[in-house]
């Protein structure tokens, strides 16, 4: 009897180190590590999560390097906590993918450190991915074969309508359409043919003229530089003239402004100008006032003045 419970106390506590180990191993499989976690908090955002937990691993280049601590979910994304084990360098160009496991099917995070040279900056959130699911995969599969379908009812339809079209008369026109172009082409493959020597000669000749042309534009560059030198020092002294021609614009019209008061006062007729001008007599007398003080002038340089001075007494 003793024995018998011996045997019995064996078989259970075997069977609750069996099953310890089991629930052990399930746990450790699925990502739930037992302990306080020691490393680097890093965020990731993802526009979904797709059943990921947390306690889920992090593989980083295939190997586990952490797990996911905890899931922050906003109004457009979610934010998923996962501390990773020091030492991992990351670059900016970093991003993680939302992936399944192979054996126990639960959902895991795969790192990509990134190739940029520059490290990725402290406290920067790094992008993420969701790979579909197969049930998702499966629904778009449904969609796609659904349009597909729809695809293919078009294309009947479409293949329906062009055999109504297609009347005997435009079979034969499209025919002679097709046979047109086949006879055009066997033509210009025989002028081809013939004219392939001409046809090179063209092309050498080419090749040399454009050969002959950067030649001399290396050449004769100095010469253009001077002309567009010239024509710059030109187009200088061309606008050196148009402001000196602006100058003279504005004197000019200032003198117009200052002429048009005087042919306003010779308008009107008060002036001795404007009376010279406008009164016959008057000009007529001047005019012979001017004579006599000419010839008066003309005397007194020919002959002289006689002066009489008397000094003491009267006349």
């Amino acid at each position: 009897m003793e024995e018998t419970r011996r045997q019995e106390y064996r078989v259970g506590l075997i069977t609750l180190v069996a099953l310890a180990l089991f629930l052990l191993g399930v746990t450790w499989g699925r990502g739930v590590r037992i302990g306080p976690g020691t490393g680097e908090l890093l965020r990731l955002r993802f526009p979904e999560v797709a059943g990921l937990e947390p306690g889920a691993p992090v593989f980083v280049a295939g190997v586990r390097r952490g797990s996911v601590v905890a899931l922050e979910p906003d109004s457009t994304s979610v934010v998923v906590v996962v501390q990773l084990e020091r030492g991992i360098v990351l670059r900016r160009d970093a991003f993680a993918r939302i992936g399944l496991q192979e054996l126990t099917g639960g959902r895991k995070v795969d790192l990509f450190p990134g190739t940029a040279a520059e490290p990725l900056p402290e406290g920067r959130e790094i992008p993420g991915r969701t790979t579909p699911d197969v049930a998702e995969l499966l629904g778009r599969l449904g969609e796609l074969s659904g349009q597909i379908q729809q695809a293919i009812s078009r294309l009947d339809t479409a293949a329906a309508a062009l055999t109504a079209i297609l009347t005997p008369e435009s079979r034969r026109a499209l025919q002679q359409s097709i046979q047109n172009v086949s006879v055009l082409s066997q033509r210009l493959r025989e002028f081809t043919e013939q004219h392939q020597a001409a046809l090179g000669q063209t092309a050498e000749n080419v090749a040399m003229l454009s050969a002959e042309l950067r030649q001399l534009l290396t050449t004769q560059r100095p010469v253009v530089e001077s002309t567009l030198q010239r024509l710059q020092y030109t187009s200088v002294a061309a606008e050196q003239t148009l402001g000196r021609a602006d100058s003279l614009v504005l004197e000019l019209r200032g003198a117009t402004q200052r002429l048009v008061p005087i042919l306003q006062e010779l308008q009107t007729g008060k002036s001795l100008a404007a009376r010279l001008l406008t009164d016959d007599t008057l000009a007529h007398q001047v005019d012979s006032t001017l004579v006599l003080l000419r010839e008066f002038v003309e005397q007194v340089r020919r002959y002289g003045i006689n002066v009489n001075v008397r000094l003491g007494t009267r006349p």
